[in-house]
């Protein structure tokens, strides 16, 4: 985050929501709310960053706590985008910086 935030050129405002899907290496099938924004986002544009996207579950959460917050817009960046998330979501990312390429994953596109 701290790169990131150096490699914006326009002013800004970073603050940090936690959230807990996972249980060991496997999705609890809950999301819980850790700790929430501080920041006031009324009529600002947001920008999600989000470390991995897997199931698009964690993202759809918090997509609805941001737009219950009323936010100008709201766009979504993700470090690592799992491919079978594009398929089964309807949330747009706009920013990717990877995405995993597994074979697993593949065989289930083909199938």
């Amino acid at each position: 985050m701290a790169d990131l935030l150096r490699a914006v050129t326009i002013e800004c405002e970073m603050d940090f929501i936690k959230v807990r899907s996972y249980s060991g290496k496997k999705s609890s099938g809950t999301i819980q709310l850790i700790k929430d924004i501080s920041a006031d986002v009324t009529d600002r544009n947001v920008i999600l960053v989000e470390d991995i996207i897997d199931t698009g579950h964690t993202v759809q959460f918090l997509r609805e706590r941001f737009f219950s917050a009323s936010p100008k817009s709201l766009s979504i960046a993700t470090l690592l985008l799992k491919p079978l998330m594009i398929l089964l979501s309807l949330i747009a990312i706009v920013y990717i910086a990877l995405v995993a390429l597994i074979q697993k994953d593949m065989k289930k596109l083909i199938c």
